[in-house]
């Protein structure tokens, strides 16, 4: 075995594991296991929480359609169903909300929908309400 075949595969984990680290996520590596013809050493990856994910993505662009953080995992009422907020599509023009009903049925809407999302009017009184 050589010493510059134990050295790359050192760097090569040291890359690997910086990279891992930079994008949130979790890397294990087995035992490197060096032959006369090279060496070979397998890496574990897990996925990222789905959940924190959503969450961070909620926080970053839920402001842009007047709604606020906490209202990520609320539960509203649409319609006759209860729906619980999940997360945000930023890539979607319209009805960006991700819902979900209580059978797990995924849905998008509109964050008027929701009933959360602040009207630009909100502070303004409507003609004829009482004071």
């Amino acid at each position: 075995m050589s010493k510059g075949l134990v050295a790359v595969v050192d760097r090569l984990k040291d890359l690997i594991e910086t990279a891992a680290e930079s994008e949130g996520v979790k890397i294990r590596f087995s035992n490197a296991k060096f032959n006369t013809g090279g060496a070979r050493f397998a890496i574990e990856i897990e996925a990222p929480d789905k959940k924190e994910q959503d969450k961070a993505l909620w926080d970053a662009w839920c402001s842009s359609v007047r709604m606020k953080p906490e209202h990520f995992g609320k539960k509203f009422t649409l319609g006759a169903q209860r729906m619980t907020i999940m997360g945000i599509d930023p890539n979607r023009h319209k009805n960006m909300i991700l819902i979900e009903n209580e059978r797990g049925k995924r849905y998008v809407c509109s964050p008027m929908a929701t009933g959360l999302a602040e009207t630009l009017f909100s502070s303004v009184p409507v003609r004829g309400a009482p004071r």
